[in-house]
């Protein structure tokens, strides 16, 4: 059966599917459904929500304020300068 939009549609039998799907199934898959976290930290939540990013946390330790999460904050700060290269090819992608 092909749909309007050209997609190819097949039915399959569900317990079939599932079989299947517990045969190919890895380890991560298993321990991502257990723990549905990403690279960056953030939490995938189902639903209306879906992903929930991670949040920053302050407090206040000795006085001073303070990091409390798990987000790293020594990364680099993005450099607005462009390379010639990214220029270059900044100007053949866009469209004028």
């Amino acid at each position: 059966m092909v749909s309007q939009l050209g997609f190819y549609i097949n039915n399959c039998d569900a317990e079939f599917a599932s079989q299947w799907l517990q045969v190919l199934e890895p380890k991560e898959l298993g321990a991502f459904r257990n723990n549905p976290t990403t690279a960056e930290g953030g939490t995938l939540v189902g639903g209306e929500a879906g992903y929930m990013p991670p949040q920053h946390s302050y407090a206040f330790q000795d006085g001073r304020l303070v990091h409390t999460d798990s987000i790293a904050h020594n990364t680099p700060k993005p450099s607005l300068a462009m390379t010639d290269a990214e220029r270059r090819l900044f100007r053949e992608q866009s469209v004028n």
